[in-house]
């Protein structure tokens, strides 16, 4: 499960690149603020699976 939600992220960066290079690639304000917009949700959502695909830290006990 843990590869699946890496798999996953690895996904959401690479729709986020593209979502970045339209932005670059055009020349109207607000598609340019709509793509580096949705590219930053994916951004985030991708650390949330990465966040979800960690192993749980062992707790110290004092």
């Amino acid at each position: 499960m843990r590869h699946d939600l890496s798999q996953a992220a690895d996904r959401l960066r690479a729709i986020a690149a593209q979502m970045r290079a339209h932005a670059a690639e055009t020349s109207h304000e607000g598609f340019r603020r709509k793509f580096e917009s949705a590219a930053s949700e994916l951004e985030e959502a991708a650390i949330d699976l990465e966040s979800r695909a960690r192993p749980p830290t062992a707790r110290r006990v004092s």
